[in-house]
């Protein structure tokens, strides 16, 4: 009908947080939904954008700096 598609931007924002969460899952041992309420979590404590979590999870993942501010336990 409409054709609503989602642009370049949006569709890169959906890469950068899938691959947070994988790396959270890889690192952590999450699940797929622990390591996304991981993200949305620290993202509500801080106050910024899950967008900007995501990306500092992805640039800091082979540094061993804490890039959460507590690590997310399995449940």
């Amino acid at each position: 009908m409409f054709g609503l598609r989602r642009s370049e931007h949006a569709l890169q924002i959906d890469r950068e947080v899938a691959r947070a969460q994988d790396l959270l899952i890889e690192l952590f041992g999450l699940s797929a939904d622990e390591a996304t309420a991981a993200l949305r979590n620290e993202s509500m404590d801080t106050g910024v954008s899950l967008h900007a979590v995501a990306l500092a999870v992805v640039a800091n993942w082979a540094t061993q700096a804490p890039v959460l501010r507590r690590a997310p336990q399995p449940q």
